[in-house]
């Protein structure tokens, strides 16, 4: 969805609850000054803030419902915010056993439609039998991603 086609669904939107874009700012919980900019073009509409304007207005449009998806316990973050970080990417960590040995392995980030959240698998790892897999928690008030990783109970 472009910004004309943002704008306009806003608009409609506006018109069809009958609310001023304060209120409108309020329920996606976005800031007035930013809905202004982005609405006079003098500002880009965010991931973030496309997904909260989606969310808020309820598109049912084909193209766009899966990326309006999102998991509240790990952050409620939407598969827009989190495209930026699918990919592989090569990961270092210092060895726990031998001294001055760093070990390197390929981790894994992809979007799980099960689960409405990031997922990440470690392969090629020195150690395979130690690959972790899990979620990743984004919470919306910091700067940091969490993987967790679920340990299966064993049983004897």
């Amino acid at each position: 969805m472009d910004e004309d086609e943002i704008r306009k669904q806003i608009n409609r939107f506006l018109v069809k609850e009958k609310i001023k874009r304060e209120e409108f700012c309020y329920r996606a919980g976005i800031s007035a000054a930013t809905l202004n900019k982005c609405m006079t073009g003098k500002m880009r509409f965010s991931d973030k803030t496309v997904s909260k304007i989606i969310a808020t207005i309820g598109i049912q449009d084909s193209n766009i419902s899966d990326e309006v998806a999102s998991y509240k316990n790990y952050g409620g973050y939407s598969k827009i915010q989190a495209k930026k970080y699918i990919g592989s990417y090569l990961t270092f960590r210092p060895s726990f056993s031998e001294d001055k040995s760093i070990f390197a392995y390929i981790t894994d980030i992809r979007w799980s439609d099960e689960r409405g959240a990031l997922e990440f698998n470690e392969r090629n790892r020195h150690d395979p039998e130690h690959c972790q897999h899990g979620y990743i928690s984004i919470p919306q008030e910091t700067n940091f991603i969490y993987f967790i990783t679920s340990v299966p109970t064993l049983i004897e």
